[in-house]
């Protein structure tokens, strides 16, 4: 018990030296004060990701977000033809109660991507549902 306690100790050391020295420990929306606020960080990420935020960096960040967050690899025609959505609203359906709104969403001409963002929250009655027939 004792070599697997130390052992245990020993990994968690490490990763905290490893957050230590790449930053990952860093988190702007905490520091911020909205890391419980699913809204202003829709509205951060959305100002990121956005080709035409007021970064006037083009779509450098969406780029790296395709790559590293959603895991996707775009063409560089694609990108180009990327724009970006906060909540995209989509009409009413037959089974759903009300509209709906997703927080964000990146298009392109070959692809529709719903991203929901939930910060301590659950999802709405037969909300991803919903998203699936839009």
């Amino acid at each position: 018990m004792e070599k697997l306690i130390s052992k245990v100790l020993q990994v968690m050391k490490d990763a905290e030296r490893h957050r230590a020295v790449t930053g990952e420990a860093f988190n702007i929306y905490k520091v911020a004060g909205i890391d419980h606020d699913e809204v202003k960080t829709c509205k951060v990420i959305y100002e990121l990701i956005n080709p035409n935020g007021t970064h006037y960096q083009g779509n450098v960040f969406l780029k790296m977000f395709v790559k590293d967050v959603l895991h996707l690899d775009f063409s560089e025609d694609e990108i180009k033809s990327a724009r970006v959505f906060r909540e995209y609203h989509i009409p009413d359906t037959k089974d759903s109660d009300n509209d709906r709104r997703i927080d964000l969403v990146v298009q392109t001409t070959d692809r529709f991507i719903p991203i929901e963002v939930k910060l301590y929250a659950k999802d709405q009655n037969k909300q991803c549902k919903d998203y699936y027939e839009f």
